[in-house]
């Protein structure tokens, strides 16, 4: 069976280590590209990305779209504090590319 290759925005933070553990738990998927801000861009590595994992920051959110849409990946999203216009771009994300899911602890969550 091929494995998902899980690609985790925000890996080394709080909520990204805890998603390693859960998905190097899970034998059909695996962190095939774990980044973080400090990381050059891989974009050769990026393409091979089954599905992105967003647990970073409001502020990355443009790029972390932008870098899922290249190659028209799927986004999973937990990243909280999004202001009206974010939230906006995640629902336009959403409906151009292969979709995206939002888990937000305020009023007003997305979900396409």
């Amino acid at each position: 069976m091929k494995k998902v290759k899980v690609g985790l925005v925000g890996a080394s933070g709080r909520m990204g280590q805890e998603i390693v553990k859960v998905i190097e738990a899970n034998p059909r998927c695996e962190v095939f590209y774990a980044f973080d801000r400090e990381m050059k861009y891989d974009t050769k590595k990026a393409a091979a990305v089954d599905v992105w994992i967003d647990f970073s920051s409001p502020d990355a959110l443009k790029d972390v779209l932008k870098r899922a849409a290249d190659n028209k990946t799927p986004v999973v999203c937990g990243t909280t504090g999004f202001s009206k216009k974010e939230k906006d771009l995640l629902a336009q994300y959403g409906k151009k590319n292969s979709g995206v899911v939002v888990f937000e602890h305020e009023p007003g969550c997305c979900c396409s």
